[in-house]
């Protein structure tokens, strides 16, 4: 108790200081705070390199040492700026919000929302320019490890009219929160213990992920709303409110809408932070504790629900082969995120084999699949919403269709571009020429 006493009472010259500091003079301090602490502590540094060279096995060590550098930097800033926000009103900030749109659709028609940020660039900023037109938002607060530095967080989140709930026990109150009306705010990028999560690809690495925003969502009908914040020139700041991410209808307290709701969120944040790795949280130890055999109990639950048909002793194309480049690049997740289509023309059943193998490769990487062929192309009522949950459908049609399937492959592609899920259609020359809305962005063959 004594050592925290004295850490606390070391701080307080430290927030006089920064209380009377310019917002660009706080966010110059902080990078110079981060760039001495990538230094003084090692453990840290030494720990964010590894994440890095997890994520980008690619790139060369100094490019990773540089990129690990200015991420403490940023970092630092974000302590500096969070601390100097408990003093300050949404007035005194120059914010360049994009997705506005989104944020206030929900305001205006009343709808309680789960606000999903991560540790990446500002995030405690993210609802700060709607705070005037927002109702009470209940948001979960981790306890600090020194009791007296609890009130710091607390007296910013009193500023910005949030409802602090206690970590341990939260979901409970953020159930009470939805039903009643109020919003809630998650930061769901961080490890969690293996009984509290799910197993999915994070930055293409597997991780243990936290399901509460994915279950509040599901059980109470509310859109997830992602958002993101960083520093843009000396002292302003660029909030991203993303499309929300609306919950199955028919799926309330489905395990699997939960599972892919999460990988959903996953994957909008990985999106970001590769596009800009510099602003994300990179010493936290965020792959700890992953089996192999999880992951592989996972991905063989992924390719029976693929419906894939067999594809053993199949190798995939040569290196120099666009089938090889799709793979590398739906790795990464963002090429599955446009509503892109792809058309690969298949002529014979050994090349039909050789697209599944190359499916089964994408599970392998941890991308969902699904393959529809047969019989499931003559439905009656095609169920294409449950199709939403797959990053990628694998479309296989032998000759042109006729006209009730024509206007199936329609539908789903019209479904599949307005929700940014992305298509392989996979058949001979000329299968798809009739069907409007299948305007492939590549081909290849097999």
């Amino acid at each position: 108790m004594l050592r925290q006493r004295i850490e606390y009472t070391l701080y307080l010259p430290f927030k006089a200081l920064v209380r009377r500091l310019s917002p660009a003079a706080a966010r110059r301090l902080g990078r110079v705070l981060g760039g001495a602490a990538f230094y003084v502590f090692r453990k840290r540094t030494r720990q964010a390199l590894e994440n890095l060279r997890l994520v980008f096995p690619e790139s060369a060590a100094p490019d990773r040492r540089d990129l690990a550098r200015r991420a403490a930097r940023n970092s630092g800033a974000a302590l500096v700026e969070g601390l100097s926000w408990s003093f300050r009103d949404a007035a005194d900030g120059d914010f360049e919000v994009h997705g506005a749109e989104h944020l206030a659709t929900l305001i205006a028609e009343g709808r309680p929302f789960v606000a999903v940020g991560a540790h990446f660039g500002v995030g405690e900023l993210g609802l700060v320019p709607f705070e005037d037109r927002l109702a009470r938002v209940t948001v979960v607060a981790k306890p600090a490890t020194n009791p007296y530095f609890h009130g710091e967080s607390a007296r910013f989140r009193r500023r910005r009219h949030f409802r602090e709930v206690s970590s341990q026990g939260a979901t409970r109150d953020l159930y009470a929160a939805l039903r009643n009306g109020e919003s809630v705010g998650l930061v769901v990028d961080q490890r969690v213990n293996p009984e509290d999560g799910v197993l999915v690809p994070f930055l293409g690495v597997p991780a243990w992920t936290s399901t509460t925003a994915a279950t509040l969502a599901v059980r109470c009908g509310a859109p997830i709303l992602p958002f993101f914040v960083q520093p843009v020139g000396a002292d302003g700041y660029r909030v991203d409110y993303l499309e929300p991410l609306e919950p199955p209808s028919d799926g309330a307290g489905h395990r699997e809408s939960i599972l892919e709701l999460t990988r959903r969120v996953a994957q909008v944040q990985e999106e970001r932070i590769r596009a800009q790795p510099a602003y994300w949280f990179w010493v936290h130890d965020r792959w700890r504790r992953i089996k192999r055999y999880e992951w592989d109990e996972t991905k063989a639950r992924w390719r029976l629900r693929s419906r894939l048909p067999e594809a053993t002793n199949h190798e995939l194309p040569d290196a120099s082969h666009p089938l090889r480049r799709w793979l590398r690049d739906m790795q990464r997740g963002p090429t599955l995120q446009r509503g892109d289509d792809y058309r690969l023309r298949v002529e014979n059943d050994a090349g039909r084999r050789a697209a599944a193998a190359w499916a089964l490769a994408l599970i392998d990487r941890g991308r969902s699949v699904r393959w529809l062929e047969g019989e499931e192309l003559e439905l009656a009522e095609w169920p294409v919403r449950d199709l939403d949950l797959f990053d990628l459908v694998l479309v296989v049609v032998d000759g042109a269709p006729n006209e009730a399937r024509r206007l199936r492959l329609e539908a789903l592609a019209a479904h599949r571009t307005a929700m940014c899920r992305s298509t392989l259609w996979v058949g001979p020359e000329g299968s798809f020429a009739t069907v409007r809305g299948v305007d492939a962005a590549e081909a290849c063959s097999l």
